[in-house]
């Protein structure tokens, strides 16, 4: 029987799942520079984000180091050193990620009062 192929993305939730922390954690994390910047994603039905396959290594890598006693921003340099992108996320982009992210669930709860109230 064939392997199901492997994603090519890591989901909110395995990351959520390794790191035991929010989501909104997770975020400032991407906004620290310790994790990649995840695509966000809307099918319709919802908004989610895929995170590149590497965001799992990253924080599996910033649970360890902060489980020593390292603060984000003393992870940040290391993240840099073994992965070579450890910058901040430049705070127009966090923004305007932010700003993508509300809009799609308005947009979805919007459209799920549409159809509620036409019921």
């Amino acid at each position: 029987m064939a392997r199901p192929k492997e994603r090519p993305f890591a989901s909110t939730e395995e990351l959520l799942e390794i790191t035991d922390v929010s989501r909104r954690s997770l975020y400032e994390w991407v906004r620290l520079g310790v994790l990649p910047v995840p695509r966000v994603m809307s099918d319709g039905n919802g908004v989610y984000s895929r995170w590149p396959k590497i965001a799992i290594d990253h924080a599996r890598f910033v649970v360890e180091q902060r489980e020593l006693g390292y603060a984000l921003d003393e992870i940040r340099p290391m993240v840099h050193a073994r992965w070579g992108s450890a910058d901040k996320v430049p705070i127009e982009e966090a923004v305007e990620y932010e700003k993508k992210v509300a809009a799609a669930r308005h947009a979805r709860h919007a459209k799920k009062r549409r159809t509620d109230a036409s019921e």
